[in-house]
Order: structure tokens, then sequence, then C-alpha cells
């Protein structure tokens, strides 16, 4: 009797065990209460400041609170938002934009001013915006910022009426209306940020919006809490509220999308892309963004180009795939597919030989095994998949060039902090197009950029960039992309483009309207919870 029951036992964990496995097994699906979306976040927004920060899961939340003059559709269409139109004058230099009658969260009217207040505070020499690049194709901006000129009435940005806001570039950019969809150009309220300094005004009780929803509470390291902004002009959200969970073991993710704890999970273990292949609630979205890693050019050996083209010349990227699932490509150039300017044709292609010519030219000789290399390291932000990843880079600059690298891995906001004061020799990074054109990607390494955290630096690169900017769409504009990408990755080998990222999203069957395209999720106000059975 006792060994049946012993057997019983044991069969009913095999089948346990193999339900909890296999995604084919039925699971009970919880549905949340009307209204109520929960969704992840990897780490712990940076800042929620659309001026301060260029991260993606900051812009999670900042795209739902506030809202700009233009947004994209799910074709990357420019549509309005909030302004209810605009004119741009015949030279391609001035736009004119006619506002909506928005308001903020506590009632008073969002005017043109708004607007203006936050170019100013993001052009500021004391404020440092890591995306303002963005905005120097207008007129004065770049002097301004840098401090070449102390009078704001140079800059070209001026308010015609309260609800009128008109922009002056300084040369005609093709892109420029995809600039004003960025948070960067979002509207702030004078009145509510200097009184209370760059913190304090983000503080959920004292915090200001005009966009779909507003921040309720923002418990550090756990959760945000959206709730619908019911003073909101556009479209009515059909969700009353959102949770965004802050959770940054991916299996820990997964367990909580599959216990009904989430209902859209965007990162997962890889074994969860395996699992899911076949289950309806997999998307796999295309993504504009790049994962590579980068030298700091400020430090030896790196501060010589032989040694970096050796270690980029010493990686077969085709092995990534074996590593990371989801659809990813192995990436040759920084630009990356489905944006203005990608060509495949651009990036060095692995030589083992000539990467150890090149450490031997550079005065290392690969015959003593290493001992001739100083000590490197490699760091990126704790994550299962970056540990793969740098593990795999590092057995294979151990294999072919016979250099030991050690590696070192913090968590997202210290990682940040550790790249802008003292960046590592190695370091992992990514980078998502802000619009759809490959000077979104080019001007992270501009001398300027302060997310240039390798400090890489060319006269001749930097003036491209400018040249890109004032050429419109062209085969001459197409040959300037070209020669800057030979330069970044070929010529300098400033950085390793590792893989072009691919976006793979499980989502419950009860949510319904979720819109991604290549920049990512857009804003949850289309997002609805279907109560009724799936």
């Amino acid at each position: 009797m006792r060994r049946n029951k012993f057997h019983l036992c044991l069969i009913s964990l095999i089948i346990l065990s193999f339900c909890f496995g296999m995604i084919g097994c039925k699971r009970k699906i919880s549905i949340p209460e009307k209204g109520h979306l929960r969704i992840h976040l990897g780490t712990e927004p940076p800042s929620l400041d659309p001026t301060l920060t260029d991260s993606v899961v900051s812009f999670k939340i900042i795209e739902n609170i506030l809202e700009g003059l233009v947004e994209y559709d799910e074709q990357l269409n420019l549509r309005p938002a909030g302004a209810h139109s605009w004119t741009v004058s015949s030279d391609g230099r001035t736009y004119t934009f006619l506002l909506k009658d928005n308001v903020w969260t506590d009632g008073k009217p969002v005017t043109a001013d708004d607007f203006i207040f936050a170019l100013q505070r993001a052009l500021s020499p004391i404020t440092p915006s890591v995306a303002v690049p963005l905005l120097f194709s207008i007129t004065g901006a770049a002097d301004f910022k840098y401090s070449r000129t102390a009078d704001w009435n140079r800059v070209g940005v001026r308010a015609l009426n309260p609800k009128s806001l008109q922009i002056e570039l300084a040369y005609p950019e093709p892109s420029f209306l995809h600039v004003l969809a960025q948070p960067i150009t979002f509207p702030q309220r004078r009145d509510i940020v200097q009184p209370m300094g760059e913190r304090a005004w983000l503080d959920p009780e004292k915090m200001v919006t005009n966009g779909p929803f507003r921040l309720a509470a923002w418990k550090h390291d756990s959760r945000i809490e959206l709730l619908r902004n019911n003073l909101y002009v556009g479209d009515s959200p059909s969700l009353e509220r959102i949770t965004a969970l802050i959770v940054s073991e991916t299996r820990t993710a997964l367990t909580l999308y599959e216990g009904g704890e989430i209902d859209i999970l965007e990162q997962m273990p890889p074994f969860a892309l395996r699992e899911y292949k076949r289950s309806s609630e997999l998307k796999i979205y295309p993504d504009f963004s790049t994962y590579f890693v980068a030298f700091n050019t400020r430090k030896a050996p790196f501060d010589d180009v032989r040694v970096r083209k050796a270690f980029v010349m010493s990686i077969n990227k085709s092995a990534i795939v074996n590593i990371v699932d989801g659809g990813v490509k192995p990436a040759k150039s920084f630009v990356p597919p489905g944006i203005v300017g990608f060509n495949p044709a651009i990036g060095l292609f692995p030589n083992y030989k000539g990467a150890n010519s090149l450490l031997a030219a550079a005065g290392f000789d690969p015959r003593q095994d290493g001992k001739s290399f100083p000590q490197i390291i490699a760091g990126f932000n704790t994550n299962e998949r970056h540990q793969l990843i740098m593990e795999w880079l590092q057995q294979q600059w151990k294999d072919i060039l016979k250099i030991r690298v050690s590696l070192d891995n913090r968590e997202w906001k210290s990682y940040l902090d550790w790249l802008v004061s003292d960046p590592p020799h190695i370091f992992r990074y990514a980078w998502l197009a802000a619009i759809p054109d490959a000077i979104a990607h080019l001007t992270l390494f501009e001398s300027t950029n302060p997310s240039n955290f390798g400090k890489w630096s060319n006269g001749h690169y930097d003036q491209l960039i400018s040249k890109i900017r004032r050429t419109p769409p062209s085969a001459e504009r197409s040959l300037l992309i070209d020669e800057a990408q030979r330069i970044l990755v070929e010529q300098e080998a400033v950085l390793i483009p590792i893989y072009f990222y691919t976006r793979p999203i499980l989502s419950k069957p009860y949510v319904r309207g979720l819109r991604v395209t290549g920049r990512g999720v857009l804003p949850y106000k289309s997002v609805s919870i279907q109560t009724g059975r799936p």
C-alpha cells in the first residue's frame, strides 16, 4: 500500500513538472479587474524627467503621462497630439504649431510657454540633458547650450500667443518633426519645476502632466502606478489604471506572467522564447535597436586603433543566434535594418590571423599567451542575457587572442553612473533609434554627445554628421551616412555591433489594442482589457 502511494505521488510530481515546463499544458487564465493593466519594467527608471533621461525604461512611463506636439501611429507616421495642426514655411525652416485646448492635471491650460520652457531647460548650459543633440538644428540652440551666447532671444523658439508656437531652424532638417515626438520636447510647467528643483517636481503628489495617464505612485525598486487622467482632451483611455512592476530577474518576471500577475511581458529569459514559440501569446516585432560593446578610447590599450580592430576581428558573430533567441540577426553595421540608412555591406569580418597580426604590430606578442597585455575589464549591467553574451565574448578573446578579460556587472543605475564617471576598457550598451533615420544612431558618437561614453572624438566625423542633418533624402545623403558608418565600425573600430534586436512580447489573450513599432510599445491609451472569456 505504501509502495503504491509512493508511485502515485511520483507520477503526480512528474506530471506537474511536465506541465510547468511545457507551454502546451493548460494554464488557468486569471483576468484582472476591469480597466487594470499590469506591465513589467526590467529595471528601476533612472529618472522620469523627460529633459534628463534617454532611458527606454523611463520612456515607457513618460510617454504615458506627458504628451508632445506630435505622436506616432503604428506605421510610424506622425499625427497631431498636443498640437491640432501645423504649417511649414516654403524654405523648410519655420514650423508654426496651433495647440489643442489641453489642460494639465491641475486644470491649468497647456500653453506655448510650457513647450518653450522644456526646450529652454534642455538647452541650458547647466542641464545635463543627454538627448539634447536632437535639438541642434534649431536656430541658436547649440550656441546657447555651449555658452557661445547667453541670450535666449537668439534661439529660434517663440510664442506667437498662448496657443501658437513657432520654431525656426538654422537649416532645413528633413527629420525635425520626428524630433518633436521625443520626450525631451514634451511640455513642462515653469511654475512647478523651477521652484521645486529637478527632483522634487517628480514626486507623484506634486507632478503635473498632460498625457492620457497621471503618475499616482512610485515605490522605488518595486512598482509605479498610473491612473487615467480624466482631464485629458484626447480620446479617453479605456484603462483606468496601469501597474508597472519593477522586476530585474527575468525568470521571476516570467513566473509572474504565468501566474497571472503581469499581463504584458517584454523581457524574458532566453528559454521562454523557445517554449512559447508556438503560442499565440508570443509576438515578435521589429526593433530599431543595436546591441553593441564599445571601447573606452581614452584608456590604454584601446587608445590604439589596431588593438580595437583586433578585438573586433576576433569575434565570429554568427554564433550569437545560438545564444540569444527571438529571431535576432548578427550585426556588422551600427545602423539597424528598417530605418533610413541601413547598409548590410558595412562592417568588419572575422579575421583571426589578421587580428593577431594587428596585436603584434601594436606591440603585443600573441606567443606570450596574453602575458604582454594589460588587465582588461569588460563591464555590463546585470542581466542573464548580458551575462551569457559577455561570457561568450570573453571566451572568444581568450581563444583567438590569448587575452584574458575580466567581467564586472552592476545594477542599471550604478552601471550608468560608472559609464559617466569612469567607464571600463570595454562596456556593453544598446541604442534605440529615437527617430526612424540613421542620424539617430550616428549622433551617439559625436564628440559632444553626453552618451558617447568611450570619449572617442573625430573632427571629420562630426562634420559628416552636421552635413547629414542638412541634406535632404537623396543618393548624396546615403553616401554620407555610409561614410560615417565606415569610420565608426571599419576605420576606427569604435564599437563592436553584436546583433540587431527584435522585440518579443508576451501578452495575455484578454489584452486588446496593443500597438508596437520599431521604436517599441506605443502609449497604452489604445489598450483595453476584455473582461469576458477569451
